[in-house]
């Protein structure tokens, strides 16, 4: 109840049973130098405001999060306690959502980027899959080898697919052959592979996402290990006004600490001249913005992680390196991230100890 409104009830009640004894006149006397007293008090409380802020609910400081903690609070969260989303907003860029990867999301990103060489053609397979609209059942087709195995097996561990039938290339015939003797199987060799989807998601994470969540972790780990406090998001879908960032798309993995930016965008397949021109373009927006509403110190690094197994690698680094992007392999990733970004090592000079 607010004092004003206290001492009007108080003069109130005085007033009605002042006529009943000299006790409610004797009051009433007093009164009005029991307000100014009250009056007196709220005025230095008001002055005191001055130096001092009053902890309420609705300005108490939030408690800070750790970027695990804060990768999964809902977009409308992310826009009030990170600064990264933060400044995205107030440019003008609509977040619609963002991605936070699992453990079987992490375990299967290891396990393709461990052994990707041998897994990438095998992948564009499975991308460029053909379905049959009456039986919705798909069909790969690649050659043969050990790694083929190693593929369809972690499909089927992780319940993505349900294979119907394979098939072996054998006198210019088509006849069944086992999945066991996948293990066995040659380059030479032809092979086809029918099977149905189970789970669209993680179907879709093999298509693609996998590059961006091991980038994602790469890039989480290191900061974490070296306690570097982080700001890490993957696939940040958003919209823009096209004179504030002119592509529509989503950043694949963008991550803030201490001064820098790191913005990393994944392609796992074919890269052709008009991507070439979209990633650039949102390479310039991107650091335009967030100079502008995050710092102008800011030191903003734009990457591009590649199929070097699709694309030749030479063109693609010396192309990216003349727009200022640095285009990397999967494999080089994690070393980029240590040389550049490592935290310097304890001085091991001697120290004088004054007593």
């Amino acid at each position: 109840m607010k004092i004003p409104e206290t001492l009007d009830k108080i003069t109130k009640i005085i007033g009605q049973n002042a006529a009943r004894s000299d006790i409610g006149l004797r009051v009433t006397k007093n009164l009005a130098d029991i307000e100014r007293r009250l009056q007196s008090i709220v005025a230095e409380l008001v002055n005191l405001e001055d130096y001092i802020k009053f902890t309420t609910t609705e300005n108490a400081e939030k408690p800070k999060l750790s970027a695990k903690q804060l990768a999964a609070l809902p977009v409308d969260d992310l826009i009030e306690r990170s600064a990264l989303i933060g400044a995205l907003y107030r440019s003008g860029v609509s977040i619609h959502r963002h991605t936070v990867f699992g453990a079987v999301e992490a375990e299967i990103a290891a396990t393709i980027a461990k052994d990707y060489s041998d897994f990438s053609a095998i992948l564009r397979s499975y991308r460029q899959a053909y379905k049959n609209t009456k039986t919705n059942v798909l069909t790969m087709s690649f050659s043969g080898g050990a790694s083929i195995y190693n593929f369809i097996n972690l499909l089927k561990h992780h319940k993505v697919i349900t294979v119907k039938k394979i098939l072996l290339k054998k006198d210019d015939h088509w006849v069944p052959h086992k999945f066991e003797y996948l293990k066995n199987a040659t380059a030479k060799q032809s092979l086809r592979v029918m099977f149905k989807i189970d789970n669209p998601g993680l179907s879709a994470f093999f298509c693609g996402d996998w590059m961006t969540a091991f980038t994602a972790q790469i890039v989480e780990d290191h900061l974490d290990r070296n306690r570097i406090p982080h700001e890490t998001f993957a696939k940040v879908s958003y919209q823009a006004p096209v004179d504030v960032i002119s592509t529509r798309s989503d950043f694949d993995v963008i991550s803030k600490f201490e001064e820098k930016v790191l913005c990393f965008e994944c392609k796992s397949g074919v890269i052709h001249d008009a991507d070439i021109g979209d990633i650039a373009e949102k390479s310039g927006d991107i650091k335009k913005v967030l100079t502008q509403f995050l710092s102008e110190e800011l030191t903003f690094e734009f990457f591009l992680i590649f199929d070097s197994e699709l694309n030749d690698k030479e063109k693609i680094v010396q192309r990216f390196s003349t727009l200022g992007i640095m285009a990397l392999e999967i494999r080089e990733v994690r070393k980029m991230i240590f040389d550049t970004h490592a935290v310097p090592k304890p001085s091991k000079e001697p120290v004088l100890v004054l007593v």
